[in-house]
């Protein structure tokens, strides 16, 4: 699970952790059947964070040493957009 939790004013480009670029968005919600979609090289990951939604959940976690990073407290971003 995660190990380390960072509040974030966003997306960050590099974990603060490991350096690593491997930054994937947290979705929340029930999914009854959630398959993630093939990815081209370079495209963003995406990880269910669960079906209970909190008014404090990460936004991203860094795919090399599952630190998580939140957004402000109060804001949540949009979601993220196919490029």
């Amino acid at each position: 699970m995660a190990s380390t939790i960072h509040r974030v004013p966003g997306r960050p480009e590099r974990c603060p952790e490991c350096g690593s670029e491997k930054i994937a968005d947290i979705i929340y919600g029930y999914f009854p059947s959630f398959e993630e979609p093939a990815r081209r090289p370079g495209e963003r990951r995406t990880i269910l964070g669960g079906c209970c939604v909190t008014n404090d959940d990460p936004a991203w976690e860094c795919t090399s040493c599952h630190a998580r990073f939140h957004p402000p407290r109060g804001s949540w971003p949009a979601p993220p957009t196919a490029d």
